[in-house]
């Protein structure tokens, strides 16, 4: 696996960075095989990069009609929610571009339990997803507690080694949450962590130093079965010198 680290001099930079890194993957993914699958993380962070993709060039760069969308993690409340990651997705980006809405799979939160909710989840993915195949870009975030998707510091989801998606617990906000686990978010080909701000500055230390340091946080097990891209604001990165 290959990691690769950039840090934007300015947040209008990072933004339009991290469109072109998912247009970019996306671009390759189907161009060898027809198709691709990508997984949106929620939270603020990468909100203003959604909103770019959605506008010139990447928008008309995009083949919306040839990718399978799907989120990483997604909180227990109804899409229109303020808190859903697929509402606010479909508002500043998804209502915006020509996809198709069979093509665009939010996690259902209606009707079911978060167990039954999971399995769901999974089953669509597996039915989508070609065997043997994997996603082919998961964009991720990473709390200032070192979690991503919505796999937290001590929950017993971050031992799970088959299941693809399960029902987790977050220690603060809407406690629960469904998540993509690492079986699958470790086989993607690519990974793209959008991180920002000061406040994560040390845990990025620690996750890229060469000993590992933060392999106890959830962001520091995350692997990629090809390539990892970390895309940092200055803030963020501090003085680290990126790998070469």
């Amino acid at each position: 696996m290959a990691t690769v680290v950039k840090v934007a001099p300015d947040i209008r930079t990072w933004i339009d960075d991290a469109a072109e890194e998912i247009t970019r993957v996306l671009e390759v993914a189907v161009s060898a095989k027809g198709m691709a699958c990508a997984a949106l993380s929620g939270g603020r962070t990468p909100v203003a990069v959604y909103q770019r993709l959605a506008q010139t060039p990447w928008r008309e760069r995009i083949p919306w009609d040839r990718i399978h969308w799907f989120w990483v993690d997604e909180r227990w409340v109804p899409p229109d929610h303020p808190d859903s990651n697929y509402g606010v997705a479909h508002q500043v980006l998804f209502s915006k571009v020509p996809v198709n809405p069979a093509q665009v799979h939010g996690i259902p939160t209606a009707g079911l339990k978060p167990d039954e909710a999971a399995a769901a989840y999974e089953a669509q993915l597996r039915e989508i997803l070609p065997q043997g195949a994997a996603l082919d870009l998961a964009v991720l975030g990473m709390g200032s507690d070192g979690h991503t998707a919505s796999l937290f510091p001590g929950i017993s989801e971050l031992a799970e080694t088959t299941r693809w998606v399960a029902a987790t617990l977050s220690p603060a906000g809407v406690r629960q949450r469904i998540s993509m686990t690492f079986p699958l978010l470790n086989a993607t080909d690519t990974v793209l962590f959008l991180v920002t701000g000061a406040d994560k500055r040390n845990l990025i230390e620690a996750v890229l130093s060469p000993e590992r340091k933060a392999t106890n946080y959830p962001a520091g097990k995350i692997k990629a079965a090809r390539q990892m891209i970390w895309l940092l604001d200055q803030e963020a990165a501090g003085d680290m010198h990126p790998p070469a």
